[in-house]
């Protein structure tokens, strides 16, 4: 935008400068002529019209400076986006009834999302859905809704899992947690996958809670039944 507007200001300003000028000129003859049919040489006398130009050059090159300073500054790194931020939730089936999330579970039933870019999988006995936004990023709705459920034959009585945000490998944070199993799980994220962030949620099946609750001082989802690895990225 700096750019372009650039060379047209510039056309602004010599144009505005130079119907000035013009007008100024012939209002200066005209007084000069009126003085010499009256004889009068006395009195306020108006700059030249060269006094004139050598300000509006001066004016010119003050606004080239600024307009080229802000250029130069908007244009030679990468563009922040101010409304940047990291932010998700976890939930099962049972914890979203009743949140502000509630109302993306039709999205999990119908299998579509208006203005949102479906990816479908089953691994591992896991049957996967996520919607990543087809839309630039804000922060007023999701970048992506992750649905995760088990669909193997065995019966778990809790589950674990973790959630990671990552830029790269030395820049990431993550978060866990577990409870009784249930018919399946949602995280609603708000990252900005255009500039380079990525999530991944895995989760694990555990027969006793006792196994489980011993991950949680451990590694995570290491001795987990059976388990699974989502990576959402743009």
């Amino acid at each position: 935008m700096i750019g372009i507007s650039i060379f047209l200001l510039l056309v602004i300003v010599l144009f505005i400068g130079l119907i000035s000028l013009a007008i100024y000129t012939f209002m200066y003859n005209k007084s000069i002529e009126a003085k010499l049919k009256k004889g009068d040489k006395s009195g306020i006398q108006w700059p030249e019209p060269k006094n004139i130009v050598l300000v509006i050059m001066t004016v010119l090159v003050v606004v080239s400076g600024i307009i080229n300073l802000l250029s130069s500054d908007s244009g030679s790194g990468q563009v922040v986006n101010v409304n940047q931020y990291v932010d998700y939730a976890t939930y099962t089936s049972k914890d979203i009834v009743g949140s502000s999330a509630e109302n993306y579970v039709e999205a999990f039933e119908k299998g579509e999302l208006k203005g949102y870019k479906k990816e479908e999988k089953t691994e591992n006995n896991f049957h996967y859905i996520y919607f990543v936004s087809e839309e630039d990023y804000d922060i007023l709705h999701p970048s992506f809704i992750l649905f995760v459920e088990y669909v193997g034959e065995k019966e778990y009585k809790c589950y674990m899992d973790e959630a990671k945000v990552y830029l790269d490998e030395g820049n990431n944070f993550s978060s866990s947690g577990g409870g009784e199993n249930e018919e399946y799980y949602v995280v609603v994220g708000n990252i900005d996958l255009d500039s380079g962030y990525g999530f991944k949620y895995e989760m694990g099946m555990y027969e006793d809670e006792a196994k489980m609750e011993k991950e949680v001082n451990e590694d995570c989802l290491k001795d987990a039944s059976e388990r699974v690895s989502i990576i959402i990225e743009k």
